[in-house]
């Protein structure tokens, strides 16, 4: 066992529905919609339904990570004019690391959004 005692509890085994084809399109509109893979819909949908576990607003979250994307667009546009005119002193610097910053945000906030909405899933 040695580290892997921890982890003992987390393996995942394969369970086997049958759906029909209409089923299954309409299984994984269901998970595209959610932001979820089937497997993590499905998991959350037959799991966790009803939990009292606290979880926080997945809905907020795409909202502001739909905003990140924004600011991120905004930001690309003003590399693109600094690039068009040259970039002042210290411009370009500014706006990678906007970019970078922008880039890790997001990324943390996806994970939220994958452990709101897969409660068994934690904050690593």
């Amino acid at each position: 066992m040695g580290g892997d005692g921890a982890r003992e509890g987390r393996a995942r085994i394969v369970v086997q529905v049958r759906l029909t084809r209409e089923e299954r399109s309409r299984l994984a509109e269901n998970a595209r919609r959610a932001g979820l893979t089937v497997s993590g819909y499905v998991r959350a949908r037959a799991v966790y339904v009803g939990c009292d576990e606290p979880r926080a607003d997945a809905k907020l979250m795409r909202a502001l990570l739909s905003e990140l994307g924004r600011i991120g667009n905004n930001v690309n546009q003003l590399a693109r004019i600094a690039h068009a005119r040259g970039p002042a002193a210290g411009d370009a610097e500014r706006i990678a690391s906007a970019l970078s910053d922008l880039s890790s945000c997001a990324a943390r906030l996806r994970r939220m959004i994958a452990d709101a909405e897969l409660p068994g899933r934690r904050n690593r």
